[in-house]
C-alpha cells in the first residue's frame, strides 16, 4: 500500500466571532457532557478535567464571547 492511499480528506469545524473562536471540539464536547451528566462536576470528571473551574472559565469565556449569559 502507498502511502497516498491513506491519505483522506479532513476538516475541523469552529464557530467565530469578530475572527475569534467561540466554540470548537473542546467546547462542545464540554457542553455536551454538561447536558448529559446535568453537574459540572460529573462532567469534568468524566472528561478527565479534575477541576470543575476549568469547566467555569471556558463557560465565562464563551459567554463573554458571545456577548450573553449562557443558560445550561
Amino acid at each position: 500500500m502507498s502511502t497516498l492511499d491513506e491519505i483522506r480528506p479532513a476538516v475541523k469545524v469552529w464557530l467565530e466571532r469578530g475572527g475569534r473562536p467561540i466554540l470548537g471540539r473542546g467546547g462542545a464536547d464540554i457542553l455536551e457532557a454538561i447536558m448529559e451528566e446535568r453537574s459540572l462536576s460529573r462532567a469534568a470528571q468524566r472528561l478527565g478535567m479534575f477541576q470543575r473551574y476549568i469547566i467555569w472559565s471556558y463557560l465565562n469565556r464563551m459567554s463573554k464571547a458571545v456577548g450573553a449569559k449562557l443558560k445550561l
